[in-house]
């Protein structure tokens, strides 16, 4: 009974995203019915402990999925004080909105980024899900194109701040998107990374951990695709210092490339 309470698909009379024969409430009446909204689940949260299963974090992804950017703190809510899976599951639905929209979000969780410990690497995973759900490898170039530009001044935030991201996977994914990103934004990013990357591979003598070597290939096919010079001679120094073979390979590929313009 107290599974059946919290899930969204049992609140559905009272959502306002309704089925697809109703229509969505607008203006007055829409804020009316998201506050109602809002309300009834922040309540039903904190009385009924939510008891996660696989079936209730799907419940989770799909009503993430049908919300809109005026939804963010219902959903953040929500988030709150919930186990792992709970979150991923919201993150993983978040991106499957109709506009793409989740620039509030991605702040949101950036935020709780900046606090210390394991919330910070809580939230860092957090953020790496829900980029890499809305920007999948497989996205055709006309969609990525319009989600960027959807949530350009998030990611832009994310970029300028990359270095205090400590998750390298977290700043692999900011790495391929920094070519994309205006000229003040992108290579600067671009270069912080590379310092971070010589610090490590200095510091272990070329070797570095597997995540900063996918790091290292992240930025080497990054700087590739940006095809700006100055980024020659960084090439050239991490071919010179890494020890790993396919790292070394990468940048000595980026800087040939790099070396023709």
């Amino acid at each position: 009974m107290i599974r059946d309470v919290q899930r969204p698909d049992r609140i559905e009379s009272m959502r306002p995203f309704g089925s697809q024969k109703e229509m969505r409430p607008t203006g007055a009446l829409g804020r009316f019915a998201r506050v109602r909204l809002a309300a009834t689940v922040m309540a039903l949260a904190v009385v009924f402990p939510l008891r996660v299963s696989a079936d209730a974090a799907a419940d989770w992804k799909g009503f993430a999925a049908s919300t809109v950017p005026a939804d963010d703190d219902l959903l953040l809510g929500v988030m709150d004080g919930h186990d792992l899976d709970t979150e991923l599951a919201i993150c993983q639905g978040v991106v499957e909105r109709k506009s793409h929209a989740v620039g509030g979000f991605i702040d949101a969780l950036a935020a709780r980024h900046a606090g210390a410990g394991p919330t910070s690497d809580r939230a860092a995973l957090l953020l790496r899900v829900t980029i890499a759900g809305l920007f999948p490898d497989s996205l055709p170039e006309p969609d990525l194109t319009a989600r960027l530009a959807a949530n350009r001044s998030a990611l832009e935030d994310l970029e300028r701040r990359i270095v205090e991201w400590r998750d390298p996977q977290l700043v692999a994914l900011l790495v391929g998107l920094a070519p994309r990103m205006d000229p003040g934004i992108g290579p600067p990013a671009l270069m912080r990374v590379y310092l971070r990357l010589v610090g490590a591979l200095r510091d272990g003598l070329g070797d570095t951990s597997p995540p900063m070597t996918a790091l290292g290939l992240a930025w080497c096919r990054a700087v590739q695709t940006a095809g700006i010079r100055d980024f020659l001679e960084p090439c050239v120094t991490v071919a010179s210092l890494s020890t790993d073979a396919d790292l070394v390979a990468a940048a000595r590929r980026a800087a040939r490339q790099l070396a023709a313009r």
